[in-house]
């Protein structure tokens, strides 16, 4: 699960950092045509997507590390239980070896 939360922020950076490059390169594509209307726009444009990829981000960043804190105390919760009753039967089962090992010598 914690994979899912460090895997979680290249899968909304990467595609916004393409989209910013994609308009980079359209607009180096005729330098001479550029406006700076051209470049407000894209600016724009880019920033708006980036801006709501970036709160995709946080959100699911969030999500996915509750997530995964509640699945890693969900498992600390019921794996102790289990480790507790069987140290108890680990512990009966030295005692009778220990005893066969008296009665031995």
């Amino acid at each position: 699960m914690w994979v899912l939360v460090v895997l979680v922020i290249p899968a909304f950076f990467m595609p916004a950092i393409g989209l910013m490059e994609q308009q980079m390169h359209d607009l180096e594509q005729n330098p001479a045509q550029v406006t700076p209307q051209d470049l407000v726009e894209a600016m724009h444009f880019v920033l708006g997507r980036v801006s709501v990829a970036v709160a995709w981000m946080m959100v699911v960043s969030l999500l996915t590390s509750l997530a995964a804190a509640i699945c890693t105390i969900w498992l600390v919760l019921t794996v102790r239980p289990v480790t507790l009753e069987q140290v108890p039967a680990g512990l009966a089962r030295i005692s009778e070896q220990l005893k066969t090992m008296q009665k031995q010598s």
